[in-house]
């Protein structure tokens, strides 16, 4: 697959073209988020309130989505009419 393929396009540039600068991706000495802040987000610490009903309207409505995306697909399917 494509591993395959980057690894052997990389050895061949490595072993039959030494000659040629080929230049590299600089890797930093630590891992960390460009900001400092922390990787975990504290979502339980207290809130503005109007976070909790966003949260709850969002996820209420990716419910009812699922839902009936859900069922209209297997409406569909299960349909005589459609042949599937």
């Amino acid at each position: 697959g494509p591993l395959l393929a980057v690894l052997t396009g990389a050895a061949f540039a490595y072993f039959l073209f030494p000659n040629i600068a080929i230049t590299t991706l600089r890797i930093p000495a630590s891992f960390s988020t460009t900001t400092g802040r922390p990787w975990v987000v504290p979502l339980l610490q207290a809130q503005p309130w109007p976070f909790y009903f966003y949260t709850a309207a969002l996820a209420a409505m990716g419910v009812v989505l699922m839902f009936l995306d859900q069922n209209i697909t297997t409406r569909i399917v299960n349909s005589p009419d459609n042949k599937l």
